[in-house]
């Protein structure tokens, strides 16, 4: 989407910039090392996700940092307000359609009472957002609970504790390690017959090449 966008605008690859992709394939203890070597080679860094943001706020102080796929930049670090800011650090940001996204499992299960999702505590976004969902989700009657899991191999275990506590339904936060390990969560659902909802287009065909593969 970037790349497309630089490229709305007329920029020219090779001729107006040149980039380089950096990719921690979802071990944070490498970002660090990451961004350092993006510092010293770069004018300006676009950062992915919250938990890249905060890296690059920690070790960058003087080049521009542009980010995107950020849900709460605020409660990441990268100011007080929209307007009051980090000088460096600005960015686009989206909250999760879940105005939208209650009412439709409600159209769609309308005897369901309890909403299940796997949540990463270290991650600053999947908390705020969280709080935002529980509101979202006590509006249309439903009782959200949220189990926790801090590493990929717990992604798994926190699905089977929501299917064995009977939840009605998985409306998955949005989150970064919830995202990479999402055929974690749709394999004990699909056994368990728990449908889940997403916010994420990706975690559909995800979900699909998972249970094909089961």
């Amino acid at each position: 989407g970037v790349l497309a966008g630089l490229k709305e605008r007329g920029l020219v690859e090779g001729r107006d910039y040149r980039y380089t992709i950096r990719n921690a394939q979802g071990d944070m203890a490498t970002v660090s090392g990451l961004v350092d070597a993006a510092a010293r080679e770069s004018d300006l860094l676009i950062t992915f996700s919250t938990p890249t943001l905060q890296a690059a706020m920690q070790r960058v102080k003087q080049l521009p940092i542009v980010f995107n796929y950020v849900g709460d930049p605020i409660a990441a670090g990268a100011g007080t307000t929209n307007e009051s800011h980090r000088p460096n650090v600005t960015g686009t940001y989206l909250v999760g359609a879940y105005d939208q996204m209650l009412p439709l499992i409600r159209k769609y299960l309308p005897n369901a009472r309890v909403l299940g999702t796997v949540y990463v505590p270290a991650e600053v976004n999947m908390v705020s957002q969280k709080d935002v969902m529980e509101k979202a989700a006590r509006h249309e009657g439903f009782e959200l609970r949220a189990v926790a899991a801090n590493a990929p191999g717990e992604i798994a275990d926190a699905a089977l504790a929501l299917v064995a506590g009977r939840v009605d339904a998985i409306c998955q936060l949005p989150g970064n390690l919830t995202a990479s390990g999402f055929p974690a969560i749709a394999q004990p659902a699909r056994r368990a017959r728990v449908p889940i909802f997403g916010f994420m287009s990706s975690q559909a065909r995800d979900s699909v090449l998972t249970l094909a593969r089961d």
